[in-house]
Parts: C-alpha cells; sequence; structure tokens
C-alpha cells in the first residue's frame, strides 16, 4: 500500500479530434506511396526478366555454309522423258555444274546433318535456232522501271496490259502431271486448247500460275535465257524454263483513225487475238503449221526475216479503229523445250511510208502503250543488233487491264 507522500503519475497528453485525423491521413498516404513504389518495381522486374529472356532465345549457333561443286545429273524425271526429237532443236549452251550446299552447325547442342541440295539444269535448245544470248530481258524493267520490253513492268502504270505465267508440267496445285517437254504434242495439243477457249480465265484454270503478275507495254525480246521468264514472274526454282506460256489481256485503242496488222515473231510460241479471233500467230516454224488451224496467212508471209535465226516475219490480219475505239486483246507467248527464248511484236499502219531495209523489209516501229525512252531505245537497238526498227513513226496505243484476270 503506497503512503500518502508517493510521487503523482504524470499526466499522458490527449490528442485532439483534428490532430488524430490528420495523423490517419498521414499513415495511409505513406500506405500508399509504398503500395506503388513496390508495384513499379513489381513491374521493372518483369520487364527486365523478359528482356533476358529474349536476348537468350535470339542466340543463335553459327553456321558455316561450305560450297562444293558436283558433276551435273543427267537423270531425268518421269515426267521429263528425253525423246530424239530434241536433238533437231538448235544446240544449248555449255552445260554447267548444279551447287550442293553442305550445312554444319558448331555446336554439342545442336546437331544438324549434312544436307545436300542438287539443282537440276534445264538447257536443251529452242528451236533450230543458235542462242546467240543477245542482251537481257531489260534493264530494271522486271522491278518496275524502264519501258517494259521484257516480260513486263512489276507496277501497272497508266497504259499496260496484265499478265500470268503458267506451267503446263504442273497443275494448278503444283503437283507434277504427265508432260513431256521432248514431245511437240503435249505443247501443241495444251495451246491449241488455250486458243480454242479464247485464252479464257477458265482455260488457265488447270494450270500452275506463278504468284507475279507483270503487265506489258511492248514486247521486244532478243534471244535470252528461257529461264528468265518464271524468273520474272517470281517462280524461279519453281518452274523449270521449258513448257510454259505468258498470257497478256486487256483492252486498247489506236492514237489516230486507221487500219493496222501485227507483225512479229516468236521461239517458240507468240499469238494476238483481237474481239476473241486471231489476228496474228506468229510462232516458230516447227509449231506454226500445227497451232494456226484456219488462220489466213498474208500476202506477204515468208518474204522477209525476223532477227531470230533469219527465220520468217509472221504478218496479221489488217484490222480498222478509230481513234479512242477499245477493243479486247490477247497476247499469249511460250516456250515448249527450254533453252532460249526471243519474241518480238511489230504494229504496222497502212498507208504509212516507212523507210526500207536492204532486202525490201518495211522498217516497222514496235507495238506500245507508252512512249519509248532514249534507254529503252538503246537497250533495244543494242539486243537486236542489225535488225532494225523505226523509232519516229510510233503510234502509241492505249491500253487498259482487264480487272480479276
Amino acid at each position: 500500500m503506497m503512503g500518502s507522500d508517493a510521487a503523482p503519475l504524470p499526466e499522458i497528453p490527449r490528442m485532439t479530434a483534428e490532430e488524430a485525423e490528420a495523423k490517419h491521413q498521414q499513415i495511409l498516404r505513406r500506405e500508399r506511396l509504398s503500395a506503388i513504389m513496390i508495384a513499379v518495381l513489381f513491374h521493372v522486374l518483369i520487364i527486365i526478366g523478359l528482356a533476358v529472356w529474349k536476348l537468350a532465345g535470339d542466340e543463335r549457333p553459327e553456321v558455316k555454309i561450305q560450297a562444293r561443286v558436283a558433276t551435273q545429273r543427267t537423270t531425268d524425271s518421269p515426267t521429263q522423258q528425253v525423246t530424239s526429237d530434241s536433238m533437231k532443236r538448235k544446240p544449248s549452251p555449255p552445260s554447267q555444274s548444279a551447287k550442293l550446299i553442305t550445312a554444319n552447325v558448331d555446336s554439342a547442342a545442336v546437331f544438324v546433318p549434312e544436307v545436300q541440295v542438287e539443282t537440276e539444269l534445264f538447257n536443251m535448245g529452242t528451236g533450230d535456232t543458235i542462242g546467240l544470248g543477245l542482251g537481257t530481258f531489260g534493264v530494271g524493267d522486271g522491278d518496275g522501271g524502264g519501258g517494259g520490253g521484257d516480260f513486263g513492268r512489276a507496277s501497272r502504270g497508266s497504259s499496260s496490259l496484265g499478265g500470268h505465267l503458267y506451267d503446263f508440267k504442273q497443275d494448278e496445285n503444283g503437283k507434277a502431271v504427265r508432260y513431256d517437254v521432248k514431245n511437240r504434242d503435249h505443247f501443241v495439243k495444251r495451246v491449241n486448247r488455250l486458243q480454242r477457249a479464247r485464252f479464257s480465265e477458265s482455260a488457265f484454270g488447270s494450270y500452275f500460275k506463278a504468284p507475279k503478275q507483270l503487265f506489258l507495254t511492248t514486247l521486244a525480246v532478243p534471244f535470252s535465257d528461257a529461264a528468265a521468264g518464271p524468273r520474272y514472274f517470281g517462280a524461279e526454282g519453281k518452274v523449270k524454263p521449258s513448257g510454259w506460256v505468258a498470257h497478256y489481256s486487256g483492252k486498247i485503242s489506236a492514237p489516230e483513225d486507221g487500219t493496222y496488222r501485227f507483225v512479229g515473231k516468236g521461239d517458240d510460241y507468240l499469238v494476238v487475238y483481237l474481239r476473241n479471233s486471231p489476228s496474228l500467230i506468229a510462232a516458230w516454224h516447227d509449231v506454226q503449221p500445227r497451232v494456226k488451224g484456219s488462220f489466213r496467212e498474208s500476202e506477204d508471209e515468208g518474204k522477209f526475216k525476223s532477227p531470230f535465226d533469219n527465220r520468217p516475219l509472221r504478218f496479221g490480219r489488217w484490222f480498222r479503229l478509230n481513234a479512242g475505239q477499245e477493243i479486247p486483246i490477247d497476247i499469249c507467248l511460250g516456250e515448249r523445250p527450254g533453252g532460249k527464248v526471243g519474241y518480238v511484236l511489230m504494229i504496222e499502219k497502212k498507208g504509212e511510208d516507212y523507210r526500207k531495209a536492204p532486202d525490201g523489209r518495211p522498217i516497222l516501229p514496235l507495238f506500245t502503250t507508252t512512249p519509248f525512252s532514249a534507254e529503252e531505245k538503246k537497250r533495244i537497238t543494242d539486243g537486236f543488233g542489225s535488225f532494225e526498227f523505226e523509232w519516229d513513226k510510233v503510234p502509241v496505243f492505249t491500253a487498259t487491264e482487264d480487272d480479276g484476270f
């Protein structure tokens, strides 16, 4: 029991209601700040973790590529049989070696076996001509520049004919079909079927179509490698340079009233249809009799030589056009056995006074849907050598492409 003289207990200060509320708000603010800092830190750690995982996943073992040269295979596939008929065609370019690629991976964790890829070369020659290799399919045209003097431009432009390349050796799904590139009839039967169908879209439906569309303005291809056709249409490695056709369609109109006709030559195949009827059939000499049918040849047929191994030029039917009058057109060209190709398509206006070549041939302008640049004139002149073209009296037709084909 405490004595009466014990010291009194200290008095505990008491907070007012205002001070208690202020203290409470201070504690809440600290808790919110701590929660925000924890959340930010958590997200930073996640980002760092993802970055480390990405860097680790991007690491790849070093791959060394070694190229070796092996002799070319000579075994043909079952669908590409060799027959004696091909020996009558023009000589092939010198044989080339197929390349083999070996991939070795220097890694203990990953083992890649040695892989050998063989590329079959397919240079069988075309017609009785000699593959002179005069120039190329154009300078930059395949990428959309130039005047379209090869298989066409990559871009539509304001005046052009859209075209696609089709492979007779594959169905629409890319599966190989029975087709002998050395058997002329296999090619002829198919192009005749296209002609009877007037080159309708459905007529091409059973053949493999190259992925790229090109847009033609003029056709002037000196003797060149047949592999350039599939390559320009984005099918290099998928379509062998034989047994293919390229088809262009749309509508054309003349720059002025007149009577015109097409003149040209194709190795191996070239035809022009106007209003779904043949206007020019200018195939190679061993294909021409089999594809012309009842087409009536011009009185000038056989008089003058083409730029291709002195084979005769083909002259089309005369047709009348008024300025601005649009008519449907189909141009189809192709290659049968592979090797070299060459195509030229000119236009003649009746009554026009043209210069004459030494053999009396009228020097005609190329059919075109755009004016020729100086660069394009030089490319064509260099490619065709002594075979002259008219560069001043050039009727520039207007072409529009059929949408959807």
